[in-house]
Order: C-alpha cells, then sequence, then structure tokens
C-alpha cells in the first residue's frame, strides 16, 4: 500500500477471484499476498485438494504469513518497499537499502541462532497477547505491518542523510532509528508465529 494514500484494494490488483477449478497455486497472475493466503488456506482445509496441492499451500501459507509481517513487505513509498532507500549504518561505506536493512539486519541483531531467538521471542507471549494476537484476518495484519512501516520503517526523525559520489542522497541509520526498530521487529516475528500457528490449526483441524 502507497504511504500517501494506502488503499488495500488497489494494492490486491481488487482482488482478481480465482477462476473456478484452478489451483490457487496456478494463478492469476497479478494477485497479492492476502488473497494467496485466503486461497491457500482454503485449499488447505479441503479434503479434495490433491495431495501435491496441499504441499503447496502448506508452503505458500509459511512463507506469505511470514513475509506479511516484514513491515516493509506492505508499504510502499514509491520506491519498490525501500529496495530504492539506500542505506548506511555501522562502519558500513557501502550503501545497502531499507528493505534488505529490515529484512535480514535487524532480524540477525536478535541474535544468530533462530531456535534461541525463537525460544527467546515465544517466553515473551502471554497468553492474552496470544488470544489477541490469533484473532483478525490476513488484510487485518497487512494493515497493521503498513502502520508500522509508516511510522516507523520510514521514519527518518533524527537520522543524518549523506550524499554519495553521484549525488544521490541517502540515509544514515543509527541507534536511535534501532532503538525504534528493534521492538517493532520482536512483535512483528512474534505476532507471525501466533498467527500461522493459529491459521495452521484451523485449517488442519
Amino acid at each position: 500500500m502507497e504511504i500517501d494514500s494506502p488503499n488495500l484494494d488497489a494494492a490486491c490488483f481488487n482482488h482478481p477471484p480465482l477462476p473456478g477449478g484452478t489451483a490457487a497455486s496456478a494463478g492469476p497472475a497479478n494477485d497479492c499476498v492476502v488473497d494467496k493466503i485466503n486461497e491457500f488456506v482454503a485449499e488447505l482445509s479441503d479434503s479434495s485438494t490433491a495431495k501435491a496441492e496441499k504441499i503447496l499451500a502448506l508452503k505458500f501459507i509459511e512463507h506469505f504469513v511470514g513475509d506479511l509481517h516484514q513491515p516493509l513487505h506492505a508499504a510502499d513509498h514509491k520506491d519498490r518497499g525501500g529496495n530504492q532507500v539506500p542505506v548506511l549504518y555501522g562502519k558500513r561505506t557501502v550503501p545497502d537499502n531499507l528493505h534488505a536493512y529490515w529484512d535480514k539486519n535487524l532480524v540477525q541483531r536478535l541474535g544468530k541462532d533462530a531456535t534461541a531467538v525463537g525460544s527467546e521471542l515465544n517466553k515473551q507471549i502471554t497468553t492474552v497477547k496470544d488470544n489477541e494476537w490469533s484473532k483478525g484476518t490476513p488484510a487485518d495484519w497487512a494493515k497493521e505491518s503498513f502502520d508500522d512501516a509508516k511510522s516507523v520503517s520510514y521514519n527518518f526523525s533524527g537520522e543524518q542523510q549523506y550524499i554519495d559520489d553521484h549525488g544521490g542522497k541517502g540515509e544514515r541509520l543509527d541507534a536511535e532509528y534501532d532503538n525504534r526498530a528493534l521492538p517493532v521487529v520482536r512483535e512483528q516475528l512474534s505476532k507471525g508465529g501466533i498467527r500461522l500457528a493459529a491459521v495452521l490449526n484451523d485449517a488442519l483441524k
């Protein structure tokens, strides 16, 4: 969704219907993660779905629910979700991009051992949070991620801009930015896990 004029319907190509008898993995070409999650969940829940398609559905659900919780997958500022926003951080002299910073750097800051990170995050999930986060739809979760992108990912207040040798501008991210971003990363990873579990529990019951 565009930061300046968010419209989920437009971002989802106005929700093209899946033609009757067509597997969710087969189209349509222009579709969005919100609709595909719903389509794959329907396939996974349907006992008549072919086994090969069910396996695909399971893989896509796992991937897409995770993707939906990365804020820059739900927002755009005419920059391909931050892919065209150059950033410097730490001792880097060669720019990375904002999207990659959220995809990798911030997540890796939580720890190198994914199992240990997951275990630590899990300890902080209360029953109240579990019940609250399990609710809603993929569309709700997309809007929530969009809000995080607008208020945190694209919030460069207090950051310094830099100009490269070719006159291009970028953002120099510092500890102040990370202090705003890391709590969002922790919460979004936790929400993604809870919601994936809820979706699969419901589809496979």
